[in-house]
């Protein structure tokens, strides 16, 4: 799903290039000057407000979470420089340190488990009861004062013997607070 709608952004963000200078080059790519032309949306990569440039070179593989946002939802959010859309990428590698900031300060245990983020990937994560594999840091991101409810460190015996995970030493269970319905 998010390889759909990185698609669909870069393709969004290209077309609305492609509109506002004129027809793409013969390789079929947009000429650099309209990656920078006025039709493009609003980038934040961690934070931090990019040009069109950057903030649609990400590869998949290498984004945790990413919004888009559109009409007066963008410009609620960053103004007139956003009229044209807004979309908001964490990376991965900042979701990572994120949370693993995150999680050391709510646990001294998982801080002695995870002293810093290459201990962490020996870690895996059990998300109200589920263990997480593939892009766990897009899940664990979202956790947060709001929804955390607690987080507790299990040796291999109990991973695998609860889990059924057997290929690591370290498991970290976290449990957060049903989302409340609107």
């Amino acid at each position: 799903m998010r390889i759909l709608i990185l698609l669909f952004v870069l393709l969004f963000s290209r077309g609305l290039a492609a509109l506002s200078q004129g027809i793409p080059g013969q390789s079929g790519k947009v000429d650099t000057v309209a990656l920078n032309g006025p039709a493009q949306p609003l980038f934040f990569v961690d934070s931090v407000r990019v040009d069109c440039a950057t903030g649609s070179s990400f590869q998949p593989n290498e984004i945790a979470t990413m919004t888009v946002f559109r009409d007066s939802n963008a410009t609620r959010l960053a103004g007139n420089d956003a009229k044209n859309g807004l979309i908001y990428i964490i990376s991965k590698t900042f979701a990572r340190s994120h949370y693993w900031k995150y999680f050391s300060s709510r646990s001294a245990a998982y801080k002695k488990a995870a002293p810093d983020l290459q201990k962490e990937s020996a870690i895996v994560y059990i998300l109200d009861g589920k263990v997480v594999k593939e892009h766990s840091e897009s899940d664990l991101f979202d956790v947060n004062d709001e929804n955390f409810r607690d987080l507790k460190v299990i040796d291999g015996k109990m991973l695998k013997d609860e889990y059924g995970v057997s290929d690591k030493m370290v498991g970290v269970v976290i449990r957060t607070k049903p989302k409340e319905k609107k």
